[in-house]
Parts: structure tokens; sequence; C-alpha cells
């Protein structure tokens, strides 16, 4: 259990460098976004994360798989894995998220 918590964890925290390097990379060199605070930022990185979670949730497994299953319990433990794997992935970037919207609900200027 203990290990499985350091691998969320680094990930989070890579995911998060990864993508914050990715973003002021887009915004220096193209002026496509218009970010002038740091709230600004973390508000991007929040809805990347969410927008990446859902694709991935909902995207359909490929069709051109060349699995050869023999007989229903197999094929349905397959499908199991492959849903399992999917769930891990989006739970581990939806929980990438939860930095930059704290962030951005900590840096709320009223």
């Amino acid at each position: 259990m203990k290990n499985t918590a350091v691998k969320v964890m680094l990930f989070i925290c890579v995911a998060n460098v990864l993508s914050l390097l990715a973003l002021v990379t887009v915004t220096h060199y193209t002026h496509l976004f218009t970010l002038n605070g740091a709230a600004d930022y973390s508000f991007v990185l929040m809805v990347w994360f969410w927008l990446l979670t859902t694709l991935i949730y909902l995207a359909q497994p490929g069709s051109g798989s060349t699995i050869q299953v023999v007989g229903e319990k197999n094929l349905q433990r397959v499908d199991d894995q492959q849903q399992a794997s999917k769930l891990n992935v989006c739970l581990k970037l939806f929980l990438s998220s939860i930095p930059a919207a704290l962030f951005c609900l900590l840096t709320i200027e009223l």
C-alpha cells in the first residue's frame, strides 16, 4: 500500500511539473493564452487534467486488437483488466488536478 501511494504521489508531481512546463512554453512562444498570474496557470492546468481524464475515460477500446481469446470467460477477464487499467489512469489524472484546484481556490480574491 505504501509503495502504491508513493508511486501515485510521484506521478502527480511529475504530471504537474511537465504540464506546467508545457503550458509555460506554449504561452511564451505562441501567445495563445493571455495568462497573467499563477492562478490563471493553475486554472488552465486543472481544466487540462479534467479534459484529459474525461477523454481517456470515454475512449472506446481499439477495434484493431490482435488479442485472440478462447472462450467467454477469458474475454470477460481481458475486458475487466482493460477497464481497471483505464480507471487507474483516470484516477491518477484526476488526483493530479487537485493541487491546481486547491491553488486556484486559495488564491481567489474577494
